[in-house]
């Protein structure tokens, strides 16, 4: 078995991640990848992109990369395990939970635990961002 938590949206060639994976599995042997599902889907994100659409703003320099939440779309997947040579998918909806401490570790762990979401958030200008007085704790 292949495994990747999360890891889809960093990777730089999807492709080549699809190929060798099929290329080190035994006949038989399964791929299995969790991702990010879309905002509307996502609680986490959809609190969090409803802020920033507020309160500050999605028009930053982010690094090159994939969307993060492309491996929502059944098809994408598909298309991409169909040209590595893997059959049909099974798709399964999975909870993720995490327990956290109040809003401001939320964000916190949003801010520390990625790439394009910390750079996303980070590169908020300050005057642009209203914070609350419990935002502003560390």
């Amino acid at each position: 078995m292949v495994t990747s938590s999360l890891g889809m949206p960093h990777f730089a060639d999807h492709d080549a991640f699809m190929s060798e994976a099929a290329r080190v599995l035994k006949l038989g042997g399964r791929l299995v990848f969790a991702s990010w599902l879309q905002p509307a889907n996502n609680p986490l994100f959809a609190v969090v992109f409803a802020a920033l659409a507020r309160h500050g703003s999605f028009d930053v320099d982010l690094p090159e990369g994939v969307d993060m939440f492309t491996w929502d779309d059944p098809s994408v997947c598909q298309q991409y395990l169909d040209r590595a040579g893997f059959g049909p998918a099974t798709r399964a909806e999975v909870s993720l939970l995490m327990e956290l401490e109040g809003p401001v570790s939320v964000m916190q762990s949003l801010e520390q635990g990625g790439v394009r979401s910390p750079a996303l958030l980070l590169a908020q200008r300050p005057k642009r961002v209203r914070r609350s007085p419990a935002s502003s704790r560390p």
